[in-house]
């Protein structure tokens, strides 16, 4: 079998974007781990010591956690669920940063309904969980 120049010039570029989808393209979502349970057990409040497992099932359904690292290595558990906000059940996404030794968290964007919200609403909508328990 005898390749010619046409058939290397399109063989080429294809091989190199296969690498790229194996290497960049989507993943799948990695539900089981040690960070996701360390924060599925870490209080988000001051003054309450309901887990955050606990606060998130009482208010929030079809919930699920997620593991991921960004392209820069940061390590970011990301709770995903339906929560009743304002009388209405409205989609949120909450991302805790884990620090690299893996001990310390710090929270992350907060999205309701794909809006992404501020550090002051974000904290509001903390308190309220654990205020209505």
């Amino acid at each position: 079998m005898k390749f010619g120049k046409r058939t290397i010039f399109w063989l080429v570029p294809l091989c190199i974007l296969g690498a790229f989808v194996y290497f960049y393209g989507p993943k799948d979502d990695i539900t089981n781990n040690q960070y996701i349970d360390e924060m599925k057990q870490t209080s988000l409040s001051e003054t309450n010591a309901t887990t955050a497992e606990d606060v998130f099932a009482h208010y929030c359904d079809d919930g699920k956690w997620i593991f991921f690292k960004t392209q820069r290595e940061q390590a970011v558990v990301e709770f995903k669920g339906k929560c009743t906000i304002n009388n209405e059940s409205q989609s949120i996404n909450l991302q805790f940063l884990i620090d690299n030794e893996g001990g310390n968290y710090q929270l992350g964007a907060l999205l309701v309904n794909n809006s992404q919200q501020t550090p002051e609403e974000r904290t509001y909508f903390i308190e309220q969980l654990y205020e209505n328990l």
